[in-house]
């Protein structure tokens, strides 16, 4: 195809530059990440009740509820107390609401967008 060529083309123009597709780690493979999104949170759920709700987890470094509210993330000290999180309160009910859990974006991975941090990973 068209689009082929011109790839071809730009491999043998700029051999050093990278034209093939950018392989990321996904975040759950991240053995740094510790840092876990709630999704459908219930919007009265306040910063401390989710502390409380996830301490029995392990050491929590912060637990934060955007502006805009529905979700949630809460980071830990270790990777096996984000895991277990993941693993026994997804499908849960915090509030009124059955949550979400999955991996977010630890704070250091958002560098190049000052201000987001802890978003949810794609």
């Amino acid at each position: 195809t068209g689009f082929q060529q011109q790839y071809a083309a730009a491999r043998a123009l700029h051999p050093a530059t990278a034209y093939d597709p950018v392989q990321t780690i996904p975040v759950d493979n991240d053995i740094n990440n510790t840092t876990v999104f709630i999704g459908d949170l219930d919007p009265n759920v306040t910063e401390e009740e989710l502390r409380q709700i996830f301490l029995q987890f392990g050491e929590i470094i912060y637990a934060k509820i955007p502006a805009t509210r529905g979700c949630g993330f809460v980071q830990f000290g270790t990777r096996t107390s984000a895991e277990e999180a993941i693993q026994r309160m997804h499908g849960m009910v915090i509030g009124q609401q059955v949550v979400h859990l999955s991996w977010g974006r630890s704070p250091t991975a958002k560098q190049d967008l000052p201000g987001i941090w802890g978003q949810q990973a794609d």
